[in-house]
This record gives structure tokens, C-alpha cells and sequence, in this order.
């Protein structure tokens, strides 16, 4: 096999095959069973390819992105299930995208061609794959309508009862900072006392806070300051210790750490 990326991925999950099996007790030491046939050279499936992909990609993007690419591979796997990824035509793929509209938003459906079309063309770079049938694959995403905003009123009902309630009452300042500041959850989540000047009359964004609780870059890889009204400002002052450190969260949870979003 040629040093590519792509079959430096194969190695690895080969290896990690061969590990599960001896440690299962199937290992065949004649190593035929771990071998690609030599006839049809190393015809691989749709899901292994997407598969190797998917582990390229790890370490370039981000986690909540993972999440969609392992999505993905559950669709692909239930629907090519051992379908040989360079045998596949564009007809397939047509199909495929059917099957999808049955049970998926149109906006998921282009997000999800549009991986299969990087994947392809990944596949073509590292000699998996000759042509790229999803290139011509596109969905439809009609207009929609943006989400109407909270009223007054309404914003005033929420924040009452998050105030009123015995289990989520911790969080009414934190409702109250994200309806006043527009921030992204996980910005908001990630805020630091570091990150708010002293008078705490502004905010810095430019850290956020992923699913698996870990500190990323935000959304957009900009950050920006945001000045506060006066209400924000003394919820601030009054919730800033008298002493911490600048890595402390400003809306921590109710046991400590950071707020968990779910």
C-alpha cells in the first residue's frame, strides 16, 4: 500500500481489528482474513471510507461537527450496509438522498451531501476512489421563516419563573445575561471573570464552551466585546466574589464547574 493519509487511517483501524481479535480469541494467524483481495484490489465499503474520513477530520474540526459526521455514518451504514464505495453512482446517491427526505429537515439533508461529496473528493486524493458521484446530488432548502423574538412580557414570564422555581431558580441570572446580551449559550457558559472588565460594565466573547465541556474557540473563530445596560452590569457586580480567580466562571453550577446545557 502507498504512504497516503488514507491508508495510514487503514492501518490503524486494521490493527485495532487485529487487537479485538486476539483478544476474542478469533485471531487467524495466517493473516489471509486481514487481507485486501488481491484480484479487486482494497474495495472497501461506503461506510469504511466515510469511516476513515471521519477519523482524518477528528482532529480538524469541531466536536459538535463530529457529532453530525457520526450521524451520517449510521444513515450510510443502514442504507449501503456493504455497498463498495467506488462502485457507487450517482443514481445511488439520488436514492439515497430520497431515503433521507423521508425522516430528515432539507437543511440536515445538505449538510449531509455536502460531507459526502468532501468525503469522495478525499477519497479521490488519496487513490480510494476515481470519481465523486454526489457532486451533482444537491437538496432543495426552501425559505424559512426566522423565529419570532420574546416580548417584553413574555421575557419578564420567563425570567419570573426561573426566579420562582425551587430547582432552576441558580439560573434566572444567567437567563437574565442571555436574553440582555444575545450571547451563544456556550459563550455565555464559558464566561470568565477575566473576561469582564472591571467596573463590569462590558464582556468579552471569544471562548465558548463545547457539549463535552471543554473550552473552544466561538462559532464564528471571532471574538468581540459587548457593553453592558445597567441592569447587566450591577447583576455582575453583585455576583463578583470579593475574591477569585480569573479562570472562575462567572455562571457556574449550582455544585460547581461549568453549566451543564442540557
Amino acid at each position: 500500500m502507498g504512504d497516503t493519509q488514507l491508508n495510514r487511517i487503514g492501518a490503524e483501524m486494521l490493527a485495532k481489528r487485529i487487537e479485538g481479535d486476539i483478544s476474542t480469541g478469533n485471531f487467524d494467524p495466517t493473516l489471509n482474513k486481514y487481507k485486501p483481495d488481491a484480484r479487486r484490489g482494497d474495495r472497501q465499503p461506503v461506510s469504511a471510507l466515510f469511516a476513515k474520513f471521519t477519523a482524518y477530520k477528528r482532529s480538524r474540526v469541531d466536536e459538535r461537527t463530529i457529532e453530525k459526521y457520526e450521524a451520517l455514518q449510521k444513515k450510510l451504514d443502514e442504507f449501503f450496509k456493504t455497498r463498495l464505495a467506488l462502485e457507487l453512482k450517482e443514481r445511488d446517491c439520488e436514492r439515497f438522498k430520497e431515503h433521507l427526505m423521508t425522516a430528515i429537515s432539507p437543511t440536515t439533508i445538505r449538510d449531509y451531501l455536502s460531507l459526502c461529496r468532501a468525503c469522495w473528493d478525499w477519497g479521490i486524493k488519496n487513490d480510494a476512489v476515481q470519481a465523486n458521484p454526489w457532486t451533482d446530488v444537491k437538496a432543495r432548502v426552501p425559505p424559512k421563516q426566522k423565529p419570532r423574538p420574546f416580548t417584553e412580557n413574555e421575557i419578564q414570564r420567563i425570567l419570573k419563573a426561573f426566579e420562582a422555581n425551587r430547582y432552576y431558580h441558580g439560573y434566572a441570572d444567567f437567563a437574565r445575561f442571555l436574553f440582555g446580551t444575545g450571547a451563544r449559550t456556550g459563550e455565555a457558559i464559558a464566561l470568565q471573570w477575566q473576561h469582564v472588565s472591571v467596573d463590569c460594565s462590558s464582556v468579552w466573547f471569544g471562548v465558548s464552551m463545547s457539549r463535552r465541556r471543554r473550552l473552544k474557540e466561538t462559532k464564528t473563530n471571532r471574538d468581540r466585546t459587548v457593553y453592558l445596560n445597567p441592569d447587566l452590569k450591577a447583576m455582575l457586580t453583585s455576583r463578583k466574589p470579593l475574591v477569585h480567580e480569573p479562570t472562575d466562571f462567572v455562571f457556574a453550577a449550582p455544585r460547581g464547574g461549568s453549566i451543564d446545557d442540557h
